[in-house]
């Protein structure tokens, strides 16, 4: 996987957005954390449940941040925003652990933190509520 390209993507997403709601593009910066400093303490304790190319993301992936709620801008229509610590982890649950023992026949003990969500879904009231895994 190409972590700077995904870094690059996601930045030029969320700029095209800050841009187009009316802002200027140099505040973008002074109004962007890290998913880290968003997140602060719960953001450290999960770095052990990362992949070094999911931290490297985190990092240096822009995640504006609302001064009040008027002003918040979603990530995009259907995915709201990166998830936070306690959400990226909240529906691993759902996501079958079957799926490996079907592919390898293999049974695997722990599979927890195998998938994630990276980007929760927008609040349509649509079937599937999880987001981007």
């Amino acid at each position: 996987m190409n972590v700077e390209r995904c870094i690059e993507l996601h930045n030029e997403i969320v700029q095209h957005g800050w841009v187009g709601s009316g802002r200027s593009p140099e505040t973008l910066t002074s109004q962007s954390k890290s998913w880290f400093q968003l997140h602060g303490e719960k953001a450290e304790a999960a770095r052990s449940d990362l992949s070094a190319e999911l931290i490297q993301f985190l990092e240096q992936a822009q995640d504006p941040y609302a001064q009040e709620r008027e002003s918040y801008l979603g990530f995009f229509h259907w995915v709201s925003n990166l998830s936070g610590p306690g959400y990226m982890f909240e529906f691993e649950d759902l996501l079958w652990p079957w799926d490996y023992e079907a592919r390898t026949g293999e049974k695997q003990k722990d599979i927890r933190r195998r998938r994630l969500v990276l980007y929760q879904a927008g609040h349509f009231g649509t079937g599937h509520t999880c987001g981007l895994m």
